[in-house]
């Protein structure tokens, strides 16, 4: 599954759900190259699609 993901990073946590799925963020989704992501050392948020 890992390398089937969009990544969104949301720096100041405060996106909500229906904003992370508008257009207006379209463009910031960048594809995972991953197998097994891990973002454990980062206090930003994430959104996977």
């Amino acid at each position: 599954m890992g390398r089937h993901l969009d990544i969104l990073e949301d720096r100041d946590g405060e996106k909500t759900i229906d904003e992370v799925r508008s257009d207006a963020f379209a463009g910031e989704w960048i594809p995972n190259t991953k197998e097994n992501p891990n973002y454990s050392g980062t206090i930003a948020r994430w959104s996977l699609r």
